[in-house]
């Protein structure tokens, strides 16, 4: 049957993980662009090329505040599975430049590539591209809020693809280091 579990996981492992998102790149949604280019064997749930994309945007993170979860419903009735892999993340320094590419975030419906702090990478809106809501915080003190605070959510069929040593070379190759937000 189809639907077999074929391995378990040793979860008593080395202390020596290391978790957060260090940055994510935003590439503007394409019809089928990624769900052509994923596996989905023992050997993993992976992308293994970022197909015709030609560019990606980079956005840098601070080490904290950023949540990545994954949610995976099922429903006996239907006998449907749904997952929701969400991303809530915090870009500082309010400006110009930057309500643009907000509000272009929220027009469109993104795929979002996620670097881990470990080097490892991950793709949401494989099949959907993902929603992107936000809001825009400036404090009244000196030491306040300053910036923005995102959430990404997609809705697929399947969770998120981890990408191979080919796939994170095509991302970085598409993604050519600017032009980046800069605000005076």
């Amino acid at each position: 049957m189809p639907c077999n579990i074929s391995k378990g996981k040793n979860l008593l492992t080395c202390k020596n993980l290391t978790s957060g998102i260090k940055a994510i790149f935003l590439a503007n949604f394409e019809e089928g662009a990624l769900i052509d280019e994923t596996t989905s064997t023992e050997a993993g749930h992976l992308l293994n090329s970022t197909g015709s994309l030609t560019a990606a945007y980079k956005f840098e993170l601070r080490h904290t505040t950023n949540v990545f979860t994954q949610a995976q419903t099922s429903s006996e009735d239907n006998f449907t599975t749904m997952y929701t892999p969400s991303l809530t993340f915090v870009l500082p320094n309010l400006g110009k430049e930057m309500e643009y590419q907000w509000k272009m975030m929220a027009w469109g419906r993104p795929f979002l590539f996620c670097q881990m702090n470990n080097g490892k990478y991950f793709v949401m809106g494989t099949e959907n591209g993902c929603q992107i809501v936000g809001k825009s915080d400036l404090g009244g003190t000196i030491d306040a809020a300053n910036g923005y605070t995102f959430t990404a959510t997609a809705k697929e069929t399947e969770p998120i693809f981890w990408l191979d040593a080919a796939a994170i070379t095509d991302l970085l190759n598409i993604w050519d280091g600017g032009p980046a937000v800069t605000e005076d």
